[in-house]
């Protein structure tokens, strides 16, 4: 599956996960809004964390610490 801006080889640091997220800010405030589950309206840490795991396990990428 292609994923929009994920490089062929699905292999990427952490930081650059942070980037690539960057797309889905959609007014340009250095966030994204309504993407979450506790209800504050933004991502915060932990839920990257969360969706590095995701990308991990569910779309096959390799996303290292640096």
């Amino acid at each position: 599956m292609a994923i929009r801006g994920i490089p062929s080889q699905r292999e990427m640091t952490v930081e650059q996960f942070k980037e690539w997220l960057k797309q889905f800010d959609a007014d340009g405030d250095g966030r994204i809004s309504r993407a979450e589950r506790d209800k504050s309206g933004f991502v915060d840490d932990a839920e990257v964390e969360n969706l590095v795991a995701f990308a991990q396990k569910d779309l096959g990428m390799r996303i290292s610490a640096w």
